[in-house]
């Protein structure tokens, strides 16, 4: 697989509100996810997302990045699980760079499953809260959703709720 300099991760978190997380290569070099430096030069080529995302704001992200840093977004779209299952597949030959995904769950079952690198970026980890990201670089959260439970007091007794 492809890796990512962190630059670029820092780049996608700037424009957008998506879990990102670095997909593993056993047989990269560990220096490449590894922003050290301080003068970085603009990055070029692809990058290849794998997203289970589904909102068509992300085509808007996508197309931002792509103008503010030249580098294509390859879009790979498809189910967590299958977009896992892909990656698991492709092994040291998969092109995926970045997982998207919504579900906390596959992305725990993904980095168990030895598919994840750990990224270290000084953007990622300025502008978003060590609650919201792994803490050894292998996940970071740039969204939250809110659960809520609405019944009716009326017909409802909450007591029931909590047991």
């Amino acid at each position: 697989m492809n890796r990512l300099p962190s630059r670029l991760f820092g780049a996608v978190a700037s424009l957008s509100l998506l879990t990102v997380v670095g997909c593993a290569n056993p047989s990269a070099d560990q220096n490449a996810a590894t922003d050290t430096s301080s003068e970085m030069s603009a990055p070029t080529g692809e990058i290849n997302i794998y997203s289970s995302r589904h909102y068509d704001t992300d085509d808007a992200l996508y197309t931002t990045f792509t103008n503010e840093t030249g580098i294509k977004v390859n879009l790979i779209e498809g189910k967590d699980d299958e977009l896992i299952e892909r990656i698991k597949n492709e092994g040291s030959n998969s092109p995926a760079d970045i997982l998207l995904t919504v579900d906390a769950g596959r992305l725990w079952r993904a980095e168990e499953e030895g598919l994840l690198q750990p990224v270290k970026s000084e953007v990622l980890e300025t502008n978003i809260p060590a609650s919201l990201r792994d803490p050894d670089g292998y996940w970071f959260g740039l969204a939250k959703r809110a659960r809520v439970i609405v019944y009716n007091k009326d017909t409802v007794d909450p007591s029931e709720l909590s047991t």
